[in-house]
């Protein structure tokens, strides 16, 4: 018995050994994969270059080295920016709105005296490169955001009533907000294609 002790004792030190050593062709092959795969979700979201932007109440729009685009200037009530860009992406099947804080606007998000804004439409149209003025509507059928207002919940921006819509809380909380809109199906042209994303 002890001798089959000793044995099995043996073995299973062996086993463990085998464990811990290194598998090149494996590690080599994980290494891959991760890397394949960081790739993807790194492609996932593509920043947008806006090639025209329009306030409807003249704000001055001014597109940023990042892509971004800040409002300036004038600070009426209400407003409706139009932006126009032309993207890579066949398939979009989701579209992220970002918004962020900025020292023209006393590190706040909106342009009101307390920082905060209200958005209550958001519309996108896209067209292919070929008939770049020929622009189809997207329906959006879902909307998530990391901080809404109780009152003012991202979906509303998407309810069709100018007297609804989201308020990112940014009198309350500070720092970025992000909003994701979710087509009912995935959109786009196999050249790429042509947005049109009017904000109100």
């Amino acid at each position: 018995h002890k001798t089959r002790k000793k044995i099995l004792e043996a073995e299973l030190a062996t086993a463990r050994n085998k464990l811990t050593e290194p598998l090149p062709e494996v590690d080599a092959a994980f290494a891959q994969w991760k890397s394949e795969w960081a790739a993807k979700v790194d492609q996932r979201w593509t920043a947008l270059n806006p090639t025209q932007v329009e306030s409807l109440n003249d704000s001055t729009m001014t597109i940023q080295p990042d892509h971004s685009v800040l409002a300036s200037g004038a600070t009426p009530d209400t407003d409706i920016y139009t932006l126009e860009a032309q993207s890579t992406a066949t398939t979009i099947r989701a579209i992220k709105l970002e918004t962020f804080t900025d020292p023209s606007l006393n590190d706040k998000l909106g342009r009101s005296e307390n920082g905060n804004f209200i958005l209550t439409g958001f519309d996108v149209e896209y067209a292919d490169p070929a008939t770049p003025n020929t622009f189809k509507k997207v329906a959006f059928t879902r909307s998530f955001v990391n901080i809404e207002q109780p009152e003012f919940k991202i979906a509303q921006a998407l309810d069709g009533n100018v007297a609804t819509g989201w308020a990112p809380d940014g009198h309350g909380q500070a720092g970025n907000r992000m909003a994701i809109f979710v087509p009912s199906q995935p959109f786009g042209f196999k050249e790429g294609t042509k947005l049109r994303i009017k904000l109100t």
